[in-house]
């Protein structure tokens, strides 16, 4: 009998909003944006979920961190740090990167259409070996891209590298970051490794 043990897994959360988003998609009209790289811009409020007229989107997000720590089982709990509007019109992208002094980040799609480009996951370990695949599967692929629509939540790692590609269509893509860190104190006395927060 054949046994496939997964070790080492991230867990990639994705939830989605039920909620209308009229009320929320008005308000990012009036959001003032500067240049990020890449010809994308970024929130000048880099604490946009502090902001009243995102407040059930807010409440989503920290029920969905709950659920995160629960599958993590992790004795700490996450809050949000800093949170900004991504805005991509055509001829932008988000180069690959990843999201330092954070633990968990996120990303939540008030409006997306199967034109914009969306959000890649790149595998972190190298392979020392390149095998060539029939096809492929979660063992052997290099990139992930979930499937998502508008009102979905995305919670990663922080430390997982993601990216989203060219925009090529006319439509410009507005998408809402975050990333967060833990209350609560970290490691034990005994192991000399307690840090508290």
């Amino acid at each position: 009998m054949n046994n496939i043990i997964e070790i080492f897994s991230y867990p990639l959360l994705i939830n989605e909003y039920k909620g209308s988003l009229v009320e929320e998609i008005t308000f990012l009209n009036s959001i003032e944006y500067e240049i990020n790289g890449d010809n994308s811009y970024k929130s000048k409020d880099t604490y946009i979920l502090n902001n009243i007229n995102l407040s059930k989107i807010n409440g989503f997000i920290n029920n969905a961190l709950k659920e995160y720590q629960n599958i993590l089982k992790a004795n700490q709990k996450f809050y949000i740090t800093q949170s900004w509007l991504n805005k991509n019109p055509i001829n932008s992208k988000h180069p690959e990167h990843i999201h330092p002094n954070s633990f968990i980040s996120g990303v939540f799609y008030f409006r997306l259409n199967e034109k914009h480009p969306p959000i890649q996951f790149s595998k972190t370990q190298f392979d020392m070996l390149k095998l060539s695949y029939s096809e492929w599967n979660k063992y052997n692929c290099e990139v992930f891209t979930p499937n998502i629509s508008t009102g979905s939540l995305i919670l990663f790692p922080s430390s997982l590298r993601h990216s989203v590609s060219l925009n090529t269509s006319n439509d410009v893509r507005v998408s809402l970051s975050f990333n967060t860190f833990i209350k609560d104190k970290l490691g034990s006395k005994e192991d000399l490794t307690e840090v508290i927060l």
